[in-house]
């Protein structure tokens, strides 16, 4: 039998994974999946529901000596975010081999650091590398070795507590947006709200509500609320980590999504608001600088939504519209079709498990 490791960090996202590769160990006599996590909790308020994940002291995760304990054949990184989640790449017995599923976000952080790309290049060198979306792999391409064309998804926490399209509206006179999807300065959420005022958009018929429990600067979101308080707009900011069955709850109400991240975020939430026929903006692009050139980079989420018959539309819309349109457009029984056959559980466990296989004979 095969043996896998997957090293990942506590989140909803992997906690989900670890469920989908418990359920192949169930149906498999080929692969034995073994999840790991580190002990340190990027958001101190979430609590790591996985029974199926094995909790470990980061120091400990970074020793290559560690992984013998398991003797292996491939180990799986989920995403490159804290020092331990480098050392698989740096085991230096050559029939373990380790597979890096970007999330993205590492990707573009190793990238733009022109520091950072000799390690870069030799992680890639010792990996197979898994993509989310097709123009992160074509970009790797460029850079190194062909390695593996995999593409996959995560299964979406969110999906399993959305049993339909239903949207749960509060009978109030304003339109509920979701502004943003994390407490970073880096969103602007006060220079977007001035454009709103700039243009002549009459703000004032809009609920906005900004979660802001996740990569937050405390000082950043006080300012904010002054800012909302001093221009009289409601909100609501969502300062505490909150279940992902309330979360949902939430986002039911709202009748409109702005992603204000220039950078590859916000993915799993732009899928959420998809499947709910929730009309998203975002920025449909970004410039990612590597050296002295600048590559025009298609936000992950908007090439995913549109390959399911979704049309995101782009931020600047609104400030020539003066307003911010409520219905979405597109096919949304097509769009959830494909999402649910993308991101549900049940539907990925097949495609995973072959994709583990096909990692491992490569």
């Amino acid at each position: 039998m095969l043996k896998v490791l997957h090293l990942g960090h506590q989140s909803p996202y992997f906690s989900a994974y670890c469920s989908l590769i418990a359920d192949i160990n169930k149906i498999s006599d080929e692969i034995q999946n073994i999840a790991i996590c580190s002990d340190w909790k990027p958001i101190p308020s979430f609590v790591f529901q996985s029974q199926d994940c094995n909790t470990v002291d980061s120091e400990i995760l970074t020793s290559t000596s560690f992984y013998d304990i398991f003797a292996v054949d491939l180990i799986v990184v989920h995403g490159i975010f804290h020092q331990y989640q480098l050392t698989p790449f740096f085991i230096e017995k050559k029939e373990i081999k380790v597979a890096w599923f970007s999330w993205g976000g590492d990707l573009y952080s190793l990238l733009k650091d022109s520091n950072k790309h000799q390690l870069l290049a030799h992680i890639l060198n010792r990996s197979s590398f898994v993509s989310i979306d097709s123009p992160e792999y074509n970009l790797v391409t460029q850079l190194t070795r062909c390695p593996p064309n995999i593409h996959l998804h995560y299964p979406s926490p969110a999906l399993n507590h959305i049993y339909s399209s239903d949207r749960c509206y509060i009978s109030e006179q304003k339109f509920r947006v979701m502004l943003g999807h994390v407490g970073s300065p880096d969103l602007g959420h006060i220079h977007f709200l001035e454009q709103l005022i700039d243009c002549g958009a009459d703000i004032h018929k809009y609920f906005f509500v900004i979660p802001a429990s996740y990569n937050v600067e405390p000082t950043y979101v006080n300012e904010l609320e002054v800012f909302l308080k001093a221009n009289k707009i409601d909100h609501k900011i969502l300062r505490e980590f909150i279940p992902q069955e309330r979360y949902i709850s939430i986002i039911k109400t709202c009748r409109a999504f702005i992603n204000l991240s220039k950078e590859p975020m916000a993915v799993g939430t732009m899928v959420a608001f998809a499947y709910l026929d929730v009309q998203i903006y975002a920025y449909l692009s970004h410039k990612l600088v590597i050296g002295n050139n600048a590559v025009d980079m298609p936000h992950p989420g908007v090439f995913q939504l549109d390959s399911y018959g979704y049309k995101t539309l782009p931020i600047e819309i609104i400030f020539r519209d003066k307003e911010i349109i409520i219905e979405p457009v597109g096919n949304p029984h097509a769009t959830r079709v494909e999402i649910l056959k993308q991101h549900h559980h049940s539907g990925l466990v097949g495609s995973h498990f072959a994709a583990l296989l096909h990692m491992l004979h490569t």
